[in-house]
């Protein structure tokens, strides 16, 4: 059994613990689509979360995960409903038959989800309507006992842009920052904010193993991190169709600059809460999971789920929002996963 594992991520802060019994609407939905990934055996298969799709009356419906794949070349498609309760709610016969009236007439095979329970008439209804049935229920067995993880951050100290043009005027107008050939218009804030530091970041990410190697010591005991350190980076890169608007005329903006502090924070937990994917009909486990609630660093609510795969130690991770619009912000979704040695000796894996 295992009984350590280490993960290393980036550009999140670990929050509070938060629990499958906790109502959180959108929470529950994040987690499934983040497990059926995990279970894609055929790369042509996609998953959407909060899918619209037209109903047998021709009324537009939101699906909570809705997956294609293709089999035979035959695409197969599949709408998961999310039930999130707690305490003695159960699903009712009437929310499966609304779940089967948003997805009639498609060909879509329904699969409802809930972390209590089914009434018996739920049950009976979902079996006359070939839907599944799934509930996710804790796990009294978690393949992980204690982890750990490390978050690399950043902070911005100063950004600035530079331009040989600035010479020419005493006083440069920066109110407003153009950008493109059409030089749509940004304020200066929202040019640094919504531009600049993304691509700072951009450049982090591609970088990232050469940048946080000088917090990595490595010696003949094995390799330790230096915890709470902060190094300061600069960061230099050329625009291109980026102007600033001085007596009517666009002058380009030719370079710019951002300063950081770069530092590593350790959080561990032991005993993590752990849950299983459960299929009542065949009574029988799809996946056991532990999820983590995390902030992402530009503000995003998520989560990080670990899915034990098989039975040989494997995990994958995956990082996960409450708000799938934002599920691109994520700057190490699919992060990958891990695998503990037997000596329980760490090793990631990109």
């Amino acid at each position: 059994m295992i009984k350590e594992s280490t993960i290393t991520t980036t550009w999140i802060n670990v929050s509070q613990k938060q629990q499958m019994k906790k109502k959180t609407g959108r929470y529950l939905e994040a987690i499934v689509s983040s497990i059926e990934k995990f279970l894609i055996t055929n790369p042509k298969t996609q998953i959407f979360r909060n899918k619209k799709l037209l109903d047998r009356d021709g009324v537009e419906r939101e699906v909570d995960v809705y997956i294609e794949t293709i089999v035979n070349r035959k695409t197969l498609k599949y709408a998961i409903e999310c039930k999130e309760f707690s305490g003695t709610s159960r699903v009712e016969m009437k929310d499966v038959s609304n779940f089967y009236d948003n997805i009639a007439n498609h060909g879509i095979k329904g699969i409802m989800i809930t972390t209590t329970n089914f009434r018996k008439n739920a049950i009976k209804k979902a079996n006359n309507l070939n839907i599944d049935l799934y509930i996710i229920k804790e796990n009294l067995n978690p393949i992980i006992k204690k982890y750990r993880i490390y978050n690399q951050r950043h902070h911005v100290k100063r950004a600035q842009i530079h331009s040989s043009h600035f010479n020419e005027y005493d006083k440069p107008n920066l109110k407003s920052i153009y950008m493109g050939t059409k030089k749509k218009k940004y304020t200066y804030k929202g040019f640094m904010e919504g531009y600049l530091i993304g691509e700072v970041e951009k450049l982090i990410n591609s970088n990232r193993a050469e940048i946080f190697d000088e917090f990595i010591n490595v010696t003949d005991e094995g390799m330790s991190w230096n915890i709470n350190i902060k190094k300061p980076r600069t960061f230099f890169g050329l625009f291109d169709l980026v102007y600033f608007k001085q007596n009517s005329k666009f002058i380009p903006i030719e370079k710019w600059q951002v300063n950081l502090d770069i530092w590593i924070e350790s959080f561990e937990e032991t005993n993590p809460n752990s849950f299983t994917y459960y299929d009542i009909g065949t009574e029988t486990t799809i996946v056991n999971f532990l999820t983590k609630s995390i902030q992402i660093a530009s503000g995003i609510k998520g989560y990080m789920n670990m899915i034990e795969l098989d039975n040989n130690g494997e995990i994958k991770i995956d990082f996960v929002t409450d708000n799938p619009n934002e599920q691109k912000n994520i700057r190490f979704h699919d992060f990958g996963k891990f695998k503990t040695n037997d000596d329980n000796q760490n090793q990631a894996i990109d």
